[in-house]
């Protein structure tokens, strides 16, 4: 199989959306043979901040010697991002290789009994398949959505991970706190520990009570960290030291089987990279674009927080907004946001079934903003003549609201969409089973 016959099969796999349930998963699960259970696993969720999490995690053990392997979604610009052994996206040719193996199990699934099964379920178990002929030392799996129905629930992790919880994707799990925590906290296994990030108090309620349940050690970082600073970190914005209060507190429960030291800790955070969140690049003339994958209620609220340490590092600057999001509340919270900070904002549509129109984004706009409210799309923002935008000397552009806009946007200004990108992003359909 070839890397374009590759990506042709899983976008057939796509058009079907993804479901939430784990029958399929683990009746696929028992076909490839259980690789999931070949390497000890970090199992991360949590509304925002669990891609972080992970990327924080995965470069401290590879830091302390570790072999890591590391499973995230989306992807920016290749769907080969997703899989990482050792930080190293797994290439077309091996993807296609593992793509064409696993195809070959799905010939032998019970569809009529399970369902048909999705693209994510596909691709979790090829990373699954992935990391045990790697022969990681250990993985590092983000939960696609929710918790308790998400395909990855299937593993029994080494130590289970909640970093955040908000109101997002409720028609899926929940419109309040408390339904969205119970969602999150189905990742919490029978006497494993469990590791908890800033939580809402009705949400740690909710989760304290499962772990209790199931003889759950909780360890908290308000508690680990009380009357202290949270860790130093390659990401220079506020919510990014709060991610790092997590990984570095799931290092200390796992020290006993995972040792690490607290250099090696520290260097791990000083030199973690993340694409897309709070990226910062210098572009000609004295300006800056950054592109940051906040998009929903929660990390809204933490963008307030960068756009307030922004205002003072760049006193004076003009602030331009490029905004397109997958959602009409996410929208809205994300305008009520920028709209405090910019003085100009450029709506655009995301490559995306559900994004919301410009139409829609312009009428979201709060009633006081007096700055501009242009239209635009990537391609021709970031491309030929006005690659790069337009602009002023110290002007900082900021692009938000999706991950799938931030991956364009790097995506053009890399020279081009790569094989397997924005095309084979998740579908989600409201399906429950």
């Amino acid at each position: 199989m070839t890397p374009a016959e590759a990506v042709q099969y899983l976008l057939e796999l796509n058009r079907g959306g993804a479901k939430l349930g784990v029958e399929r998963m683990q009746a696929f699960a028992t076909l490839l043979g259980h690789p999931e259970c070949a390497y000890p696993v970090i199992h991360v969720a949590g509304t925002n901040g669990k891609g972080s999490t992970c990327a924080l995690l995965e470069r401290v053990y590879r830091e302390a010697g570790y072999k890591t392997g590391m499973f995230t979604s989306p992807h920016l610009i290749s769907i080969g991002e997703r899989l990482r052994v050792n930080g190293d996206p797994v290439g077309l040719d091996r993807l296609a290789q593992l793509v064409d193996a696993h195809s070959a199990a799905v010939g032998h699934f019970d569809s009529v009994q399970f369902g048909e099964l999705t693209y994510f379920e596909f691709m979790t178990g090829v990373a699954f398949s992935y990391f045990k002929e790697e022969a990681v030392d250990l993985s590092i799996i983000e939960v696609g959505l929710g918790g308790r129905l998400d395909s990855t629930n299937i593993v029994t992790p080494s130590i289970s991970v909640i970093t955040s919880i908000g109101l997002d994707h409720c028609e899926q799990l929940g419109d309040t706190i408390e339904l969205i925590a119970r969602e999150k906290a189905g990742i919490i296994k029978q006497g494993v520990p469990l590791v908890i990030g800033e939580l809402p108090e009705a949400a740690e309620v909710v989760i304290r009570e499962i772990a209790g349940e199931r003889d759950a050690p909780v360890y908290s970082i308000g508690e680990r960290f009380k009357g202290k600073a949270y860790p130093g970190v390659g990401f220079r914005v506020p919510y990014q030291r709060r991610n790092a209060a997590v990984a570095q507190l799931v290092a200390e429960v796992l020290d006993s089987f995972f040792p690490v030291t607290k250099q090696e800790c520290a260097r791990g955070f000083a030199s973690v990279s993340l694409p897309g969140r709070w990226q910062e690049i210098s572009l000609p003339g004295e300006r800056t674009l950054i592109l940051e994958s906040a998009h929903n209620e929660e990390g809204a609220r933490m963008l307030a927080e960068s756009l307030e340490q922004l205002k003072q590092e760049h006193e004076g600057s003009r602030l331009t907004v490029l905004l397109g999001s997958l959602g009409v509340d996410r929208a809205e919270s994300l305008l009520q946001v920028v709209a405090r900070y910019a003085q100009a904002l450029i709506l655009v549509e995301p490559n995306q079934p559900r994004s919301v129109p410009v139409d829609v984004l312009r009428a979201l706009v709060p009633a006081g903003f007096c700055g501009e409210v242009l239209e635009g799309e990537v391609g021709s923002l970031f491309s030929g003549s006005r690659k790069c935008l337009g602009g002023d000397a110290g002007e900082v552009f900021l692009v938000v609201g999706s991950i799938c806009l931030v991956g364009e946007v790097l995506a053009v200004l890399g020279g081009g969409v790569a094989l397997g990108g924005v095309e084979l992003q998740d579908r989600m359909v409201p399906v429950v089973s």
